[in-house]
Formats: structure tokens, C-alpha cells, sequence
């Protein structure tokens, strides 16, 4: 009796042995989820630590495909936010493109501009769209959550200006999710 649960057991080990490595495997190595227009996506890195993102897509109504994308990170460093802005082709490079944040307006009037627009080089243009990066101290990078709504502002090769509104509904809570990956609640 005792030889045949040791057995079973031995085969209860063997069987553990061979499904637990799968089982550990099918845990996600990617999730996404979403506050309002925001959302975040996170990345299981070879450290075991997830990195996150968090972006809003704009896309009118009626246009195929998305006019700008905005996407904000937390550097490794922890001191350090990194903004990606992505927007059609066809852009002036020389003055980059631009954030402007804008905050509570007063009743019937204008919204409110938060401090000084965040000026991002472009990095890339390919066919269908061109990249811009840069990367703001977090200190600066607080005047995100205080605002209520964005405009990305670029000029066309022609230098016509284009203005792209977005809003800021839901990434505060998307924020501290990508904190919160980062190692803490800055």
C-alpha cells in the first residue's frame, strides 16, 4: 500500500513537473486596458518587470484612418517622461510638432493653455505617417494630469498649420497605472 502512493505520488510529481512550465508560460507577457479615450499597454521585459505606455488615437469622424497619435511613457530613470507624437505625412520639419495643453476655461471662454507647448522634434517620416519624440522632466510632465484637454499643432509641407484637439478624460488613472509599472507613484 505504501510502495503504491509513493508511486502515485512519483507520477503526480512527474505530471506537475511537465504542466508547470506550461502553465507558467501562458501567463501574459502583454495587457492593455482603458480609462475613457486613453489606453495603457504593458509589456512583459525580460526582467520580469512590466513596461507601459500609455496613448489616445485621433480620429475624426468619417476619416479612415487616424489623424495623430499620443503616446507617453516613463523613462527607466524614473526622472524622465518620453511623449511620441505621431501624425500624417506630408510635415514641415523644421519646427517640429507640438503640444499644447489647456486646462479648466472660465465659463464662455477659451480653455485655459498650461505653461509653455511641449516642442517635439520629428525623428522618423515614412509613407504614411511621421514620428516625433521627446523626452520632458517628470516635474514638467505633472502639468499632463492637469490638463483637461490637448492640441497637437504641426505644419504642413505648405506650411498651412493643422490643429488636432484630443482630450485628457482618463489619463489620470491611466498615468498611475504606468507608474505604478515603473516601480512607484511619483
Amino acid at each position: 500500500m505504501l510502495k503504491a502512493a509513493a508511486c502515485v505520488a512519483l507520477a503526480t510529481l512527474s505530471i506537475l513537473s511537465l504542466v508547470a512550465p506550461r502553465a507558467l508560460a501562458q501567463q501574459p507577457s502583454r495587457t492593455s486596458a482603458t480609462y475613457e479615450g486613453w489606453t495603457v499597454s504593458c509589456v512583459q521585459q525580460n526582467d520580469k518587470k512590466m513596461a507601459c505606455q500609455v496613448n489616445q488615437i485621433q480620429q475624426p469622424k468619417g476619416q479612415p484612418g487616424p489623424a495623430s497619435e499620443v503616446a507617453i511613457s516613463q523613462k527607466p530613470d524614473g526622472k524622465t517622461v518620453q511623449v511620441t507624437l505621431q501624425v500624417p505625412p506630408n510635415v514641415s520639419i523644421g519646427q517640429g510638432v507640438r503640444l499644447v495643453l489647456e486646462g479648466n476655461p472660465a465659463k464662455d471662454k477659451k480653455p485655459e493653455r498650461i505653461g509653455s507647448p511641449i516642442v517635439a522634434p520629428l525623428r522618423l517620416c515614412l509613407a504614411s505617417r511621421c514620428m516625433a519624440e521627446v523626452d520632458i522632466p517628470e516635474a514638467a510632465a505633472r502639468s499632463l494630469l492637469r490638463a483637461q484637454s490637448g492640441v497637437i499643432v504641426f505644419n504642413q509641407a505648405d506650411q498651412r498649420e493643422v490643429s488636432i484637439q484630443f482630450s485628457f478624460e482618463g489619463f489620470g488613472a491611466a498615468w498611475k497605472v504606468v507608474q505604478k509599472s515603473a516601480g512607484g507613484t511619483r
